[in-house]
């Protein structure tokens, strides 16, 4: 999952300057890049840009074809030291905009996106992303959402980011082993995807036509209860993997958002040692 606000859009040429720059020096050349820019909001958006660049072109799980011809490919303590550049420069922004709330509120809104998309990197859920996670990386994505959501709740953000910020937060705290937290926290998720659901005129349910994120996070609730050692959380966790795989098959526009469900629960609990069972159909 992503958060839900649109990349910043900028002429091609400064994409491919920006990523020869990461490829060739890394954070560094990100630095010299954006020091060539002088408006603190633009400044913030190629921050955002570099960190898209590096997650999605320098990593080698998203083009396998391509891995043995350039590497070295981006680890995940680079990509995070570069989220952390972007987030540091707009909260030194946000902090000396004293006397201009707007200018506070945006800089608070770009360290915000930066957070989310940061821990969303670190999690281990993604397919075909077998860079091995240490508790460092869920250490430091349990602080970056903590933080992150004081923000978004300063900054009133509708109940979908809350349920993303949520479930980030539950992912994070899985992989410390840290249950307990984890089911608060998607207990969370999944109330606010529900709002988000009612809102947006969609089933707050756990079936082939409910809302998607309604079913990944009643997901991600069972498997962090079964981790815990709540049998119950067996249940739900296969009644949502039952539930993507009919919405793939009774909705083909949705298939491949179905398997993204699918395919998230699925590593997460190789990743996370639950035992792979066929999961038992709901009664």
């Amino acid at each position: 999952m992503s958060d839900v606000v649109a990349e910043p859009q900028f002429p091609a040429q400064y994409r491919a300057t920006l990523k020869q720059a990461l490829s060739d020096h890394g954070l560094d050349g990100a630095r010299t890049f954006i020091a060539g820019f002088t408006e603190p909001r633009q400044r913030a958006q190629l921050w955002r840009l570099a960190a898209s660049i590096a997650s999605h072109d320098l990593r080698p799980f998203l083009d396998k074809a391509a891995a043995a011809e350039q590497p070295p490919w981006w680890t995940l303590d680079q990509l995070a030291e570069l989220y952390q550049a972007g987030i540091d420069e707009a909260l030194f922004i946000m902090d000396g905009a004293t006397n201009a709330p707007e200018d506070a509120h945006w800089f608070k809104q770009a360290a915000n996106i930066l957070s989310y998309n940061l821990a969303a990197d670190l999690a281990p859920c993604w397919p075909g992303d077998d860079q091995p996670r240490e508790v460092r990386h869920y250490e430091l994505g349990v602080a970056t959402m903590r933080r992150a959501i004081r923000w978004r709740i300063e900054l009133s953000k509708p109940a979908e980011n809350m349920a993303l910020a949520y479930w980030a937060l539950g992912i994070h705290l899985l992989g410390l082993g840290e249950h307990a937290d984890s089911v608060d926290a998607f207990n969370r998720a999944l109330d606010y995807s529900r709002v988000a659901a009612s809102e947006y005129g969609r089933k707050a349910e756990v079936s082939a036509d409910g809302d998607w994120s309604v079913v990944l996070n009643s997901g991600f609730l069972g498997l962090a209860r079964a981790l815990g050692g709540d049998d119950s959380g067996t249940e739900r966790y296969g009644a949502s993997l039952l539930a993507f795989k009919a919405m793939g098959e009774d909705h083909p526009d949705l298939a491949s958002d179905a398997k993204l469900g699918v395919d998230q629960l699925e590593k997460s609990a190789r990743v996370f040692g639950l035992k792979a069972e066929e999961p038992p159909t709901p009664q």
